[in-house]
């Protein structure tokens, strides 16, 4: 049976090596981004000013001559200048932040590059992204240009963040850190644990698979864990026995959106 990226590969045609830019390309799903695409013999130019990155995170990618690493804000007004006589002509885009959403929209608009816009987790910021981008490219078939938008949650896996502040994070740090796990609420609280590789491998997809222009595609396991669950299943497989302690009510681990559907069209399931 094929995998994701093998089914990926079989459907592109290389004629010659496109250029790929990840914006915010140096954190924890960037970075896993970027060796998938060098594995599709992509020419890979991330960008990324580190203020909530490690480049340690890039290693793997700096040994292929086909990587460029660009380290620089993407609100700076030059950046498009930059990357043009840099690398030239940009064929795919992926912004993995919200941050330096006009310069995204020039490079897109001049490039005719294929964009994919990774949607902020907030409610609220999600709301003003999509209001953004959808009314700037509300008109995106007389544009000529090509939009997706994908969204994700608990994602996790090797060069995990322990910066991050919601659940999983704070769970997964603790029971590798600690001897001890805090668990919000009354450890009801669903989540949605999602193996970065299953992420990259369809965004992938989401970005290179047909019939996905326009939409909003929701990359999130449907099968939801309560907190608690997740812990005693965690014990299990690490083999430890740490003290669980439930905490008092945080409001920010709350459910985002009232239903989640995982994307049937593009065929995504996660294997793990």
């Amino acid at each position: 049976m094929e995998t994701p990226a093998q089914k990926i590969q079989t459907t592109l045609s290389f004629s010659e090596t496109p250029l790929v830019l990840v914006a915010g390309g140096a954190g924890f799903l960037g970075s896993f981004l970027c060796e998938e695409l060098l594995k599709l013999n992509c020419r890979v130019v991330c960008v990324d000013n580190l203020s909530f990155a490690n480049k340690k995170n890039l290693t793997h990618c700096a040994l292929s001559p086909s990587f460029s690493f660009l380290q620089k804000d993407l609100k700076d007004p030059d950046l498009p200048k930059i990357i043009a006589e840099k690398f030239g002509r940009v064929s795919y885009l992926f912004q993995l932040t919200s941050a330096g959403a006009l310069n995204v929209l020039e490079i897109a608009k001049k490039d005719q590059a294929k964009l994919l816009l990774k949607l902020p987790k907030e409610p609220k910021k999600e709301t003003e992204f999509l209001d953004y981008y959808k009314h700037e490219l509300c008109d995106y078939k007389k544009l000529n240009l090509d939009a997706r938008f994908v969204r994700t949650r608990d994602v996790y896996g090797p060069r995990f963040s322990q910066t991050k502040t919601d659940s999983l994070a704070k769970i997964l740090f603790d029971a590798v850190t600690k001897n001890i796990i805090h668990i919000p609420n009354d450890g009801l609280d669903k989540i949605y644990p999602t193996f970065i590789l299953d992420v990259t491998r369809w965004i992938m997809s989401s970005m290179f698979g047909a019939n996905t222009t326009g939409s909003t595609i929701n990359l999130i396991n449907p099968q939801a864990m309560t907190t608690i669950g997740f812990v005693r299943e965690l014990c299990s497989v690490l083999k430890t026995a740490p003290e669980i302690v439930m905490d008092k009510e945080d409001n920010s681990t709350k459910l985002f959106y009232s239903e989640i559907q995982f994307e049937k069209d593009i065929g995504w399931l996660p294997r793990v």
